[in-house]
């Protein structure tokens, strides 16, 4: 999910109703009362504190400016001013549900998900009718994994305001992170069908079509997203992902060709393009595309990973791990990173290291097998058998990965037959263009077998 998701603790912000006005300008206070494009956050802060200062209201009538004052600093980033004025607006009336929802944002964007769902319970007790309070909780909920309550709380927003995106939006997140993908596609359609110009509700709903391998309908989703905006950086980026998934390294070079001439520090853009190159076999390419990222940002693991795959396969094993080593300093969990160090160390003649990093790595996960498989302490069969999944696409890619790596394991052992093989098979059952296909291909010809 994209900033529509991410932003929601600011738009679920609640606004107080307003006393009749006190002495002080019409202008101060619309400006304190009304969301409006025509006045700034300094304007409505500064008409707020007139409000407050005018003497126009006391006790539990002059909540209102203080959590209106407050919506303004959460919207301008100042958290501790703003949380301080709901403080205030609670004290002078335990009864504003407004102030208890703002504040549960406050808390929310802190991390402090205990404190913010006690803060929508009390929004919620006080207004049990308010939609946005349901949505803010479960934003929480979510936030704390809790995916069944959150569920639940959206879908009481959605009964209470059955137009309300941004509560499909979020239940869409929550199905997503629960793995229900369809229900999760259908709430991102609803999003659609009730925001149809919003590029973001179709480029969301994109990502999720991705993840689920739906390549097709995912272009068209990321297709629709960047004709409602022509500058969508990340569109480009996510349907160069999909042409590449889908085997067309010329049409994803020319998407991240587009999301660098947008955005020329685009690290992502970079790694991408630096993958598609390697793919065709233009290590070169590809190469400079990684150096490109790496100046851009020193500390990003998966540019150096990349970079010491494309130089292992261009045969420059020196510089390949210290690639390897210093992905791994960046992610020393990362497994994919320790079995090709483990695989540039051995054929450079080193000693394996593999065995010392198993502390750090988790082994009920894939690609667990392939390491105990490394360290012999089970069978190709096994790892074969342990790369089942339930998810077509994963299992897909499991055997795609298994293969390589396999192959890899027998050329060091030797003699060449199997890893002949093992990458043939690995070029028939990895998706054609991408990387591990690309390796195989490599490896096949540096034997001098074909495919």
């Amino acid at each position: 999910m994209n900033a529509m998701l991410r932003a929601a603790w600011v738009f679920g912000a609640l606004m107080s109703t307003v006393p009749p006005a006190a002495a002080l300008t019409q202008q101060q206070l619309d400006a304190c009362v009304k969301m409006s494009a025509g006045i700034s956050l300094d304007q409505k802060i500064d008409g707020c504190t007139a409000a407050i200062e005018s003497g126009g209201w006391s006790g539990a009538k002059l909540a209102w400016a203080f959590n209106n004052r407050a919506i303004a600093y959460q919207l301008k980033g100042d958290l501790d001013r703003a949380f301080a004025d709901l403080d205030q607006a609670i004290r002078l009336d335990p009864n504003d549900a407004p102030a208890y929802a703002n504040r549960g944002m406050i808390y929310q964007a802190r991390d402090d998900l205990d404190h913010a769902v006690a803060d929508y319970d009390e929004a919620i007790r006080l207004n049990p009718a308010h939609p946005l309070a349901f949505n803010n909780r479960a934003t929480a909920y979510k936030d704390k994994k809790e995916y069944d309550r959150a569920i639940t709380d959206l879908n009481e927003a959605i009964r209470l305001a059955p137009q309300f995106v941004q509560a499909f939006h979020n239940r869409a997140g929550a199905y997503e992170a629960k793995g229900d993908i369809e229900r999760a596609i259908a709430d991102l359609g609803e999003v659609v069908r009730l925001a149809p110009s919003s590029p973001d509700a179709y480029y969301d709903r994109g990502t999720v079509l991705q993840a689920k391998g739906d390549l097709d309908r995912a272009i068209a989703d990321f297709d629709r997203a960047i004709q409602l905006k022509p500058d969508y950086e990340t569109a480009f980026i996510n349907r160069g992902n999909a042409y590449l998934a889908r085997g067309e390294p010329d049409r994803a070079i020319a998407d991240y060709n587009e999301a660098i001439r947008l955005n020329p520090e685009y690290v992502l853009a970079f790694n991408n393009r630096g993958n598609a190159y390697r793919g065709k076999g233009d290590a070169a390419r590809a190469i400079a595309d990684f150096d490109t990222a790496i100046q851009l940002d020193p500390k990003e693991f998966v540019t150096y990973y990349n970079r010491g795959l494309a130089r292992l396969f261009s045969g420059a094993l020196p510089e390949a791990r210290a690639d390897f080593e210093k992905a791994r300093a960046l992610e020393p969990n990362n497994a994919f990173a320790a079995l090709w160090l483990d695989i540039v160390d051995r054929r450079s003649n080193r000693a394996s290291r593999l065995a010392q990093a198993l502390p750090q790595i988790d082994m009920m996960t894939w690609p667990a097998p392939v390491i105990r498989l490394y360290l012999g302490e089970i069978t190709p069969e096994a790892v074969l058998a342990a790369a089942d999944d339930p998810h077509a696409e994963t299992k897909a890619r499991h055997i795609c990965e298994a293969d390589l790596l396999m192959g890899e394991l027998a050329l060091l052992r030797g003699p060449n037959d199997e890893a002949v093989r093992l990458f043939r098979l690995a070029l028939m059952h990895c998706r054609k263009n991408t990387n591990p296909w690309a390796d195989a291909g490599t490896e096949l010809k540096a034997l001098g077998a074909s495919p």
